[in-house]
């Protein structure tokens, strides 16, 4: 730019995102002698239960749409949500895809080696989740300019079972030896690299057989790091409070003639919601196994 000369002008510009919703819900039933003669408050404890599995459930749908996918088909249009599954085909023919039916998610990584779309599972290393790929997974994002979220860091999804890989790795060791040990001795992970993990049993696994993996059977794990902008999920306001997810409890009126002496109450939730892929340069896939 010289002085006094007006700069080039930088053109912004925007891009639709379209996502399908999905509903989730569930419901028990509380028998009306219950909640009078019990001496616990059976209304809260069910309540309290169901809003746990209802964050569970969605976590698992996001988890769907922005982590890796296992399955015996070809074409990444003819996947199916199979959260958790096992296999119905177990032969090495069986493909890794990024994302779901709806679309691709962020890139893959195998102890630091980028795997392509549709790649068997055969061609992944078998390995377990380190600090070295941590640092490797936090380092491919800052090559690509991502940014870490609003609190400075950079979040991580993690499974029990990639948490005690990652503790048990000597880099873990390294790392709590001289920062804090306190995440050795509770048993937790922390901030690890920049990286805020969040553990939950609902980030993606797929049980594998062994002329799978062709060493023996196990689990194959996804550990998604992201940043600002990987992802978005809806909300539905309506009046200025989100409508998106409502818990309900429910008595028998006098008019309900299917319960026509008020003996039941009911307590549930229901969920719609919508996840989507927004950058796939803001998050990366580490792929790790557990052999049995």
């Amino acid at each position: 730019m010289t002085e006094l000369t007006v700069p080039t002008q930088v053109g912004l510009s925007t891009a639709r995102v379209t996502a399908e919703l999905i509903q989730r819900g569930a419901y028990s039933m509380v028998d009306e002698l219950v909640d009078l003669t019990g001496r616990n408050p059976y209304i809260d404890y069910a309540v309290d239960l169901h809003a746990e599995e209802a964050a569970k459930t969605i976590d698992g749908y996001i988890q769907d749409v922005i982590s890796f996918r296992v399955a015996d088909v070809a074409k990444r249009s003819s996947l199916r949500v199979n959260h958790g599954g096992t296999l119905n085909s177990s032969g090495i023919g069986v493909r890794l895809y990024s994302g779901s039916d709806d679309g691709e998610s962020f890139p893959i990584y195998a102890n630091k080696a980028r795997i392509a779309t549709s790649a068997t599972v055969v061609a992944s290393t078998k390995s377990g989740l380190s600090y070295k790929m941590i640092l490797h997974g936090v380092s491919v994002l800052e090559g690509k300019n991502a940014k870490p979220m609003n609190d400075g860091y950079w979040h991580g999804f993690l499974h029990p079972t990639s948490k005690y890989q990652l503790i048990n790795s000597a880099g873990f060791k390294g790392w709590v030896k001289y920062t804090d040990a306190s995440p050795a001795r509770q048993y937790a992970i922390g901030i690890i690299a920049g990286v805020k993990f969040m553990i939950s049993s609902e980030t993606q696994n797929f049980a594998l057989s062994g002329d799978t993996l062709s060493t023996g059977s196990g689990t194959m794990h996804g550990t998604v790091i992201c940043g600002r902008g990987a992802y978005g999920v809806s909300e539905i306001p309506q009046s200025g409070q989100s409508r998106g997810f409502r818990m309900y409890i429910k008595k028998s009126g006098d008019q309900t003639t299917s319960d026509p002496v008020s003996q039941k109450m009911t307590v549930g939730w229901k969920a719609t919601v919508a996840a989507k892929v927004l950058n796939k340069s803001a998050g990366v896939i580490l792929l790790t196994t557990s052999l049995t």
